[in-house]
């Protein structure tokens, strides 16, 4: 679980200037990501449209790049 607290405060720092959820944060940053196709499961109404909420608003490109810095170790 330490190994994720940075990930996890970050996320949380930047969903706090956007209004979002840290797992909308996290979602909108897999969006952004070209290589990447996001299949995000819902199993209720509830978890449908928080997951809509990541189309709601986008990273700034400081912020993409904080996010693949933060993640960089679990990648390689």
């Amino acid at each position: 679980m330490e190994a994720v607290h940075p990930v996890l405060e970050l996320l949380r720092q930047i969903g706090d200037r956007y209004s979002k959820s840290p797992s909308q944060v996290a979602l909108r940053w897999l969006i952004e990501n070209p290589l990447v196709l996001p299949i995000p499961g819902a199993k209720n109404s509830k978890q449908a449209l928080s997951n809509a909420g990541a189309l709601t608003f986008s990273l700034t490109p400081a912020e993409i790049e904080e996010l693949n810095q933060v993640t960089l170790a679990w990648r390689t």
